[in-house]
């Protein structure tokens, strides 16, 4: 295993948004041509605590078994690692399936480093596949739980031998986003993981030059959903009807009662179509189907 051959620095790009701090470097693992095949950005987020970390690598074809990792040192005093899987959190090696994988994980939105006082999380669109406390390629242990808070991100490898190619080449991009906070909540987590990987759209739309005299806003259609807490999955207008279907999921472990102030709200199927004797009530770590009347 190595590094780097070599490493330096690019610069420093300041931004409205955030400031970009650029290395360079060469790796054996890339094309000879050019001197740079490596590439890392830190952007450093001003107005949230966010960091971006942003990596290229022109990659020349190896048939070798081969891998590439980044290696994710964070340092917690008494940590855990956990990690978001389909409908909930895990603790890793502890909460799992008996008998499933603890050598690799795919985490959807977020990874957590956590104690009991804070906790670092980190995620990734592009390389979701991890290794937690060291590289375990063929461990193969049962039980086994994380070695350290040290996180692996495994970017690529050719060991497997079908159904892939026997070498990967060309340019890669790939990126990490991470913050800390004091808040160790499961929900806390979720909030930061769903809001960067997948983040609110905005559209900008263009004034009517038809329009006269001052433009009034309307403020119906802004809601707020209280009542417990809560992740808003997806939003859908109806197509037959003044309604929208909000797809709501509990992320703090209790049960509570969905609650949107000035509209008549009800229980409803996926397709939107309104469950007789429907409840509002949400079960902790359910999901829910809400219609909005409007």
């Amino acid at each position: 295993r190595r590094g780097l051959d070599k490493s330096w620095f690019t610069g420093i790009q300041r931004g409205a948004i955030y400031d970009s701090y650029n290395f360079a470097g060469y790796t054996i693992a890339g094309m000879e041509t050019p001197a740079a095949n490596f590439g890392v950005e830190y952007r450093v987020h001003h107005n949230d605590k966010l960091i971006e970390i942003c990596y290229t690598l022109t990659k020349k074809s190896v048939l070798e078994p081969e891998a590439v990792y980044i290696a994710l040192p964070f340092s917690l005093e008494n940590s855990s690692i956990y990690c978001e899987v389909p409908g909930g959190v895990m603790q890793a090696g502890v909460d799992q399936i008996k008998g499933s994988s603890n050598d690799w994980n795919t985490h959807q939105n977020f990874v957590a480093v956590r104690n009991n006082k804070a906790q670092v999380l980190l995620g990734s669109s592009e390389a979701p596949l991890m290794q937690f406390g060291n590289i375990n390629t063929g461990r193969y242990k049962a039980g086994a739980e994380p070695e350290s808070s040290n996180i692996y991100s495994w970017v690529m490898n050719n060991y497997w031998v079908t159904n892939f190619n026997a070498e990967q080449r060309g340019e890669y991009i790939w990126k990490y986003y991470m913050t800390s906070m004091k808040d160790n909540s499961n929900s806390a987590a979720t909030k930061f993981g769903w809001g960067t990987r997948v983040p609110l759209p905005a559209r900008v739309l263009a004034a009517d030059k038809r329009a006269k005299g001052e433009l009034t806003i309307p403020t119906k259609g802004d809601f707020d959903i209280t009542g417990g807490d809560y992740i808003l999955v997806s939003v859908r207008p109806m197509e037959d009807e003044r309604a929208v279907i909000l797809h709501l999921r509990e992320i703090g472990g209790k049960q509570s009662t969905v609650k949107i102030e000035g509209y008549v709200i009800s229980e409803c199927d996926v397709l939107g179509k309104e469950i007789k004797n429907g409840s509002l009530s949400v079960r902790p770590w359910g999901v829910k189907f809400i219609k909005i009347k409007y």
